[in-house]
């Protein structure tokens, strides 16, 4: 999130269940399973009015901005974190 305009930079998604299980093809029983946990692992999340993940980051960003203990100029980017598979995937994640 944009500490300036609130502005959302990156949203994550994890699924508590396989992806690929709706490629290689669900069994009935798999379906109504994940239809009925009580969790609702297919329930989107994201487009729901209340707001999805960890809620607080950005309270703790605004702290260290106004107590000046973080640099907002400071990059914290992914430098020297990089995962792939294996070589298959090419320049995909780099």
């Amino acid at each position: 999130m944009n500490p300036y305009t609130g502005e959302v930079l990156a949203l994550v998604s994890t699924p508590s269940y396989d992806n690929n299980e709706f490629i290689r093809g669900l069994s009935s029983e798999k379906w109504t399973s994940l239809n009925e946990d009580e969790k609702k692992p297919l329930y989107n999340r994201f487009r729901q009015v209340w707001c999805p993940g960890s809620t607080f980051k950005p309270v703790v960003a605004g702290i260290g901005l106004k107590t000046e203990t973080i640099d907002p100029k400071e990059d914290f980017g992914n430098e020297g974190l990089e995962w792939q598979k294996d070589s298959s995937w090419g320049d995909l994640i780099k």
